[in-house]
């Protein structure tokens, strides 16, 4: 296990290929921080297929840019599944928008909490790893 702090995020990157991102408190999260967390992590695990999970502190926000960053295909050559949590309405309704403008080319999934997430991307692991 590795753990990492950047301005936005803390990391922590799991032997198994979790990666598991808080969103700062206060924080707007930029385009920029969105590569960094991905260059910590694929110096951390270079080649390796990583699953993602995010959740956001208080008042954590994602900006447009970061959030065309996370769906573009460069963000998700390593990126296997990606589960964003939260227990926001709000939040829930944007990750829905996200999906539907943004068009992640992740599997990306959206829940009310991390341990439904985790279900799922233990799920994701499972079927990747019988392949």
């Amino acid at each position: 296990m590795k753990e990492f702090e950047t301005r936005a995020f803390k990391i922590t990157v799991h032997t198994n290929g979790l990666k598991e991102i808080v969103i700062k408190e206060n924080t707007e999260v930029l385009a920029e921080d969105v590569w960094e967390s991905n260059e910590l992590t694929y110096k951390h695990l270079p080649l390796a297929n990583y699953y993602v999970l995010l959740r956001g502190e208080k008042n954590a926000t994602v900006s447009q840019d970061a959030r065309r960053a996370v769906a573009s295909e460069k963000y998700g050559k390593n990126v296997v599944a990606f589960a964003v949590c939260s227990s926001s309405t709000a939040e829930n309704i944007m990750g829905n928008l996200f999906l539907k403008v943004n068009r992640p080319k992740v599997t990306t999934r959206f829940f009310d909490n991390r341990e439904k997430a985790m279900v799922w991307l233990e799920d994701r692991m499972l079927e990747h790893n019988k392949r």
